[in-house]
């Protein structure tokens, strides 16, 4: 008996997201759905919501969810955050308005966006740079071969340190006295229902 041929799958050999994610703070969310609901201690409850990057692939927004999950398990909320941002304000300049839906990114979308940048903001590249060469390192790569040589030999300037602290930056500065309060009372309630301890 001939048996019917295989179909396969439209993600191919990639693995299926969890039913789960915990993050660094432990907070659980269902990384399978569009759009995730995570919270944090400092931010409350924030949306990923992955609906606003219509013009990929199925495949490249599988290899998307699959890293930023694990960025939601190994890295501060803030990390996560950002790299998200800077993704999805790359797509929006670049990705977006492509005649069909984005299946790679090509080394002239890369060096498009690198052309309406500055001095001060080509650190944007630099936070894609992380990303891309992270997921080509776990084999989730949505860049060509050249994109991912140009980003790994090319220059490029990061963050001004210091400048969200010295501007008072409400999202990148310090924390104000209100939020070390909250940050200090959270941390004693928690030395006393015995969730944390001190060092010995």
């Amino acid at each position: 008996m001939t048996m019917p041929p295989k179909k396969l799958s439209p993600l191919g050999d990639l693995p299926p997201l969890p039913a789960s994610v915990a993050t660094k703070d432990g907070a659980i969310f269902d990384p399978r759905p569009d759009e995730w609901i995570v919270a944090n201690i400092q931010f409350g409850a924030n949306r990923i919501d992955f609906n606003q990057l219509r013009n990929l692939t199925a495949s490249v927004k599988h290899k998307l969810k699959l890293t930023f999950a694990r960025y939601a398990e190994q890295s501060s909320y803030a990390h996560f955050q950002n790299i998200f941002s800077r993704f999805l304000a790359f797509y929006r300049a670049e990705l977006d308005d492509l005649e069909t839906p984005c299946d790679k990114v090509l080394l002239q979308y890369v060096l498009n966006y690198k052309s309406i940048q500055n001095a001060a903001t080509e650190w944007k590249l630099g936070v894609l740079r992380i990303l891309f060469l992270e997921m080509a390192a776990l084999g989730y790569g949505i860049c060509s071969d050249e994109t991912i040589r140009f980003l790994r030999e090319s220059k490029i300037k990061g963050n001004v340190k210091g400048t969200s602290v010295r501007t008072r930056d409400p999202d990148g500065g310090a924390f104000s006295d209100s939020e070390l309060l909250s940050i200090q009372s959270s941390l004693n309630d928690a030395y006393a229902s015995g969730e944390i301890n001190l060092p010995t």
